[in-house]
């Protein structure tokens, strides 16, 4: 269940505690978008989601209809409560690696497929999805600060469920 690793935890568990250490808004919507598309494919370990993704293909082309829209619903609240934390301003470079890092995680879990190797097309299509979720992320702040701050984690988790429980 968990896979190898867990390094789903291990990076949800590292972007928090450098926000929680600046005292920062720790980002919800961001942890369970995660910890969704690993429930989705029954498991926490990063590599067992690359390779679930390199088979069946991306979190959310795959699965029956409801799986991607839940899994659509969990990654649109996640670039919103990330635009909500506004990490990419933050006072300290820490939390602005953090934010990064937050952000360039999305990409691999839930739009590209695993990549077969190094040098594989799917790196860049990820870099690429990076760049432009990182881009929603800094252009959304303006549209996020309307949203209230709750609606953003209650859509990730009904999203994350109704992919789970879809699956």
């Amino acid at each position: 269940m968990t896979g190898g690793e867990a390094g789903l935890l291990w990076l949800i568990a590292g972007v928090w505690a450098v926000r929680a250490s600046a005292q920062a808004t720790l980002g919800l919507p961001w942890g369970v978008a995660c910890l969704g598309a690993g429930m989705r494919w029954g498991t926490l370990g990063l590599g067992d989601v690359e390779v679930a993704t390199r088979l069946a293909g991306p979190t959310l082309a795959a699965g029956p209809l409801s799986v991607r829209i839940g899994m659509s619903a969990a990654l649109l609240a996640a670039i919103v409560g990330e635009s909500h934390v506004d990490g990419f301003a933050a006072r300290t470079w820490g939390e602005r690696a953090a934010a990064a890092v937050a952000v360039a995680s999305l990409a691999p879990l839930f739009v590209v497929q695993g990549p077969t190797d190094p040098g594989d097309l799917n790196t860049v299509w990820w870099v690429l999805t990076s760049a432009g979720i990182t881009a929603l992320a800094l252009l959304g702040r303006t549209v996020a600060t309307h949203i209230p701050g709750w609606a953003p984690s209650v859509v990730a988790v009904g999203g994350a469920a109704a992919a789970v429980m879809g699956s």
